[in-house]
């Protein structure tokens, strides 16, 4: 990485490097260090725009110092590879701390921090419950202004409560359950977040004022959820196999979070069912679609789907229950 390094440093001040002329030699030298280490090793994620994947996750070493980030970035590159022979303490450290300032423009570094976080690249296991809240408000804030205009009146703080709460309640993924376990973790994300919402001031009034909240929680949540959710299942790989797989199930968060709801609010309006009749039946017809899912696929056995469902809805419930009860307390 170092010669590498050296090497697309010297092509940049002499004119030849294939990235604008105008590139500070020293970022060039990142640039196609990083870039020619996941050309070779086959993980270049859109490797026609290699542009728009590597400049964010450069974003940490791009903020260090010239000296510091050939260093860092190096064992970046050995700690993606080689786990156990990686500085992985000093190199957490460095990363946290380059992403502690703020964004002094739309032009620094640091303001690609946010996407690097969407995207989750590797470094996002490496962060700090500090800088990974901060990360995640500020990826909220970002995919909020790109939206269709409308911003949500919900707290942005909810997204991360629903996140926290799960979070602390749920293990890894154990051996050939990984599927099982993001179906459990789907469905306790939605339970929590059914149970805000409709503990809401603001969803209340009309279907719109619900939609936009619910809408908002779900995002919010899935911003704040899906770095912990990939980060387990990226350990659990490098456990299971010895190869650190990265995941992104963000998108797969969110569309099954928008099935429970609509099946929720479905069987509210058709059939009258309160809201927390509706949770419950919501949580377990998606349970019981995915594990039936599983099982055609031989991930879970047939004569112990039943058990299963059972076990997970319970544990559903209970953190559902759990945040409810917590919500009307803070009322009276």
């Amino acid at each position: 990485m170092r010669q590498s390094y050296h090497k697309h440093y010297d092509l940049a001040r002499r004119g030849s490097a294939p990235i604008p002329i105008d590139t500070d030699p020293h970022r060039a030298g990142l640039f196609g260090a990083l870039g020619t280490r996941y050309k070779v090793r086959g993980v270049l994620r859109n490797p026609a725009f290699p542009d728009v994947v590597l400049w964010p996750e450069l974003t940490p070493f791009l903020l260090m110092s010239k000296e510091d980030s050939v260093e860092a970035l190096a064992e970046y590159a050995l700690w993606q590879e080689r786990p156990s022979a990686a500085k992985k303490e000093w190199l957490a450290r460095k990363i946290n701390s380059a992403l502690s300032t703020k964004p002094s423009s739309d032009d620094s570094p640091r303001s690609l921090a946010s996407l690097a976080f969407i995207n989750n690249v590797s470094w996002c296991e490496l962060l700090n419950r500090e800088t990974r809240m901060t990360l995640s408000r500020e990826a909220e804030q970002s995919s909020r202004e790109r939206g269709a205009g409308t911003k949500p009146s919900m707290n942005e703080n909810l997204g991360m409560i629903v996140s926290e709460f799960v979070e602390k309640r749920v293990d890894g993924p154990q051996p050939e359950e990984v599927d099982l376990w993001c179906a459990a973790v789907y469905a306790s994300l939605f339970g929590v977040a059914f149970e805000i919402v409709t503990h809401l001031d603001s969803a209340r009034g009309s279907p719109e004022n619900l939609e936009r909240e619910t809408n908002a929680i779900i995002e919010g949540t899935c911003a704040h959820a899906a770095p912990w959710v990939n980060a387990r299942l990226a350990e659990h790989s490098q456990q299971s196999i010895g190869v650190r797989v990265q995941w992104d199930i963000a998108s797969e968060m969110r569309n099954r979070m928008r099935q429970y709801f609509t099946e929720a609010f479905g069987v509210t309006a058709d059939r009258g069912y309160e809201a927390q009749v509706a949770r419950s039946h919501a949580c377990f017809v998606g349970l019981r679609a995915a594990i039936a899912r599983l099982g055609q696929q031989g991930l879970v056995r047939l004569d112990e789907a039943s058990a299963v469902l059972k076990k997970i809805f319970e544990g559903c419930e209970d953190m559902s229950r759990e945040m409810g009860e917590r919500l009307e307390q803070y009322r009276k």
